[in-house]
């Protein structure tokens, strides 16, 4: 199985804000359907590359994010605006400041371990991306060659 932290280390820029899990997808998303990707590729490897990215990067990323007690943030909510704290969970725990203190300085741990065990940024997923348009473009078998 790959190691997906292995993975994203070995391409692309590491530095930067990591995407949320529902981030990836949407990038992903847009990014297949480029004309680079739509006129080159089948519409099979298209979805074998977002199957491998959905379930190996953004539900390994949701899980991880789960485990520290933040949203999984896998989809998108018209709830969430540009003031939501993803980082957080969704419990009522922040009634009394001593608490609150406390969970700040543990969301910051859990922040940190999130990122360090499963951040993916723009920049590595758009390599990697380009990476599998590479490697499906040169294997391609054309007829007559």
């Amino acid at each position: 199985m790959i190691q997906v932290s292995h993975l994203c280390q070995a391409i692309g820029n590491r530095r930067g804000r990591g995407l949320l899990p529902f981030e990836v997808i949407e990038l992903v998303d847009e990014e297949l359907k480029k004309p680079k990707f739509a006129s080159e590729c089948t519409p099979a490897y298209l979805e074998t590359i977002r199957d491998f990215v959905v379930q190996h990067i953004a539900h390994h990323l949701a899980s991880m994010r789960r485990s520290r007690g933040m949203f999984e943030a896998l989809e998108r909510s018209d709830e969430w605006d540009s003031d939501t704290d993803l980082s957080m969970g969704a419990s009522g725990m922040h009634k009394y400041m001593s608490v609150l203190r406390s969970l700040t300085r543990s969301l910051a741990a859990s922040k940190a371990i999130v990122d360090n065990k499963a951040k993916v940024t723009e920049s590595q997923l758009q390599h990697f991306l380009t990476l599998c348009w590479q490697k499906y473009v040169k294997a391609r078998i054309e007829p007559g060659k």
